[in-house]
């Protein structure tokens, strides 16, 4: 995630943005979207260049731009010299722009293959809640599992309080439901974990699940 708690200079902030005004329209937005993602590599790369108007050599022909002005590394995969730089460069972007650019980067991510994109599934997670995207909830329930297989158990319960707050997202009722068993199975693992099967925060999550499995099997009015 971009490090909002860090933040960045003044100074710093005023250097970059100087820094990318020198900058032609394609390395711009080569820099805002390599800011967004976190970097690149190849095959995001190629990915990315169709959405960003350009043919891959064109592609790299601006990153080999960007590292002459000093804002990413050399080498793959694309990398900014700082995570300061990048932060400052991600300022740069217009804040309703952002949410289109991560759920760009999210559908990469998704459209890449199955494999990698479970292995990213907190990642992918990330944009789309900073797209604030539906699915978000879906990806941040997944990312919670695979963290829990891991005994990740800390993490996983971070990911379950983030697919909860991310429910609202989800227009269609019956949808959300889905979606709120799905965050609410994941809830009661990690605190059975956490704190045991007897715990208060156990016993509330199991039963919203069996609240929600009551509404399902109610018939339709």
């Amino acid at each position: 995630a971009l490090g909002a708690e860090i933040g960045t200079t003044p100074v710093i902030r005023d250097l970059i943005a100087a820094r990318m005004s020198t900058l032609d329209a394609p390395a711009q937005q080569m820099a805002q979207f390599a800011a967004v993602a976190d970097g690149l590599d190849e095959v995001l790369l190629a990915r990315a260049a169709p959405y960003l108007q350009l043919t891959t050599r064109q592609a790299l022909s601006v990153v080999t731009q960007l590292r002459q002005h000093g804002l990413l590394e050399e080498g793959m995969p694309v990398r900014f010299c700082h995570a300061l730089t990048r932060l400052a460069v991600y300022e740069t972007i217009d804040p309703l722009e952002r949410k289109p650019l991560h759920a760009k980067v999210a559908q990469l991510l998704i459209d890449r293959d199955p494999t990698s994109a479970r292995e990213q599934a907190a990642t992918i997670a990330y944009h789309l809640d900073a797209a604030e995207h539906p699915e978000a909830c879906r990806w941040w329930c997944i990312a919670g599992r695979d963290a829990l297989t891991q005994s990740a158990i800390s993490e996983a319960r971070a990911m379950a309080d983030h697919a909860l707050a991310a429910l609202d997202r989800i227009p269609d009722e019956r949808e959300r439901r889905k979606a709120e068993l799905e965050c609410q199975l994941l809830r009661g693992a990690v605190f059975t974990l956490l704190k045991g099967g007897g715990a208060e925060e156990t016993a509330d999550a199991y039963e919203r699940v069996a609240q929600l499995h009551r509404h399902d099997d109610e018939p339709d009015m």
